[in-house]
């Protein structure tokens, strides 16, 4: 005989290992709302939960604390970003984003390098004494750029290509 197994509409996985998911809490919410029954029977009530979420392990192993991945939008909408395409072979060429908020520097970068599926990372200048660090990418992304850190997840509006 067939089982019918549910999988969460936000996670796209079973409900069983949607805790290992980013958007757990999103998850939740779901499974509440369109399997309540199924909710109880894994979580049980929601009081103990939300005080076991807010814990982190800081041995190996366990589960690892939610984090929050938003770009800090405080400091965004003021930021002048610089975005400039360099030669570093013959054919090869190297993108550099200058003006993100420090605080911001390596969530922009990893969120940029799997976003437009390429190498990026975080330079700075050492010798120069407060010389903001700048995200480096792999390749030419002057336009694709210009669209997504315009997106609602990044919210830069001052952008100016060199």
């Amino acid at each position: 005989m067939l089982k019918k197994v549910v999988y969460c509409s936000v996670c796209s996985m079973p409900p069983e290992y949607c805790e290992y998911h980013p958007s757990f809490l999103k998850c939740m919410a779901w499974l509440k709302d369109a399997h309540p029954e199924m909710y109880e029977l894994l979580y049980g009530s929601a009081d103990h939960l939300q005080d076991n979420l807010n814990i982190s392990k800081s041995s190996r192993g366990g589960k690892a604390q939610l984090k929050d991945t938003s770009i800090n939008k405080t400091n965004t909408k003021h930021a002048k970003i610089t975005i400039k395409v360099t030669s570093r072979n013959k054919r090869k060429s190297v993108t550099t984003i200058g003006g993100i908020p420090e605080a911001d520097v390596k969530r922009v970068a990893r969120r940029l390098g799997s976003r437009l599926a390429c190498g990026a990372g975080v330079q700075g200048n050492p010798a120069i004494v407060g010389c903001p660090d700048e995200v480096v990418l792999q390749g030419d992304f002057v336009d694709d750029l210009l669209d997504i850190l315009r997106e609602d997840e990044f919210g830069y509006e001052d952008i100016e290509v060199l």
